[in-house]
């Protein structure tokens, strides 16, 4: 390494063939150089991937099975937490139907009671005041229980009851569809995984058809 770089520092161009052949020594040191590193690599790195290889075939049937089985498991609890919540929402509404009608009969009852007063203070007899306030703070009380009961429906949660773990529920998780490939492609463009995985997919088509698809440019650069 110290005979290429101090070779390299006296000749920044090569001029001539005898040069030439100098440079050509060094390359083809260096690539058995590089050979040499490679394969002491691989001896070494060889025997642990096959035992690596060994381990993870060990493990693999049963954590396969398993994870079949407890997706078909987690598939069922899915499909009834679902069904849950759809019954969770329709005692939301129910919830907020019944506080909306007791507040219209609330108000309806505050409306009478306030006509009942007035016409007291007119001097018309025979009016129950007392009975007419009392409907109204009935009806008040109950409207109260109502809106008390639809606020705890909203806050109740649909989650599968604690097992060895802590009690879990319903999560979005978010699935990415590409509708326009052209259209992603075209605003990412600039992006070197982009571009490198449009090279990768290219190779692969023209080993199928035998030749690029339409955008890509093969570029010949001639060296050693």
């Amino acid at each position: 390494m110290r005979d290429l770089s101090g070779w390299l520092s006296e000749h920044p161009v090569i001029q001539d063939e005898t040069e030439a052949k100098e440079a050509k020594i060094f390359i083809d040191r260096a690539r058995l150089g590089l050979k040499d590193l490679e394969d002491e690599r691989v001896n070494l790195v060889k025997p642990l991937n096959q035992q690596l290889e060994q381990i993870n075939e060990h493990y693999r049937q049963p954590r396969d099975t398993l994870r079949k089985v407890l997706d078909e498991l987690e598939r069922r609890v899915t499909g009834f937490l679902t069904a849950e919540e759809a019954r969770h929402r329709q005692d939301i509404a129910e919830a907020k139907r019944v506080a909306e009608a007791a507040e219209v009969a609330a108000r309806e009852a505050e409306r009478q009671e306030l006509a009942v007063f007035e016409q007291a203070k007119a001097g018309e007899l025979g009016l129950d005041v007392a009975a007419v306030t009392l409907e109204a703070n009935a009806k008040f009380e109950t409207w109260k229980k109502a809106k008390r009961a639809e606020i705890r429906e909203e806050r109740e949660k649909v989650t599968l009851p604690k097992g060895l773990t802590r009690p879990k529920r319903m999560r979005d998780y978010e699935t990415l569809v590409v509708t326009d490939v052209v259209a992603a492609v075209q605003v990412m463009k600039d992006s070197d995984r982009i571009i490198e995985a449009v090279r990768k997919s290219a190779r692969s088509y023209q080993k199928v058809y035998g030749h690029y698809p339409p955008g890509i440019e093969v570029k010949i650069e001639r060296k050693l």
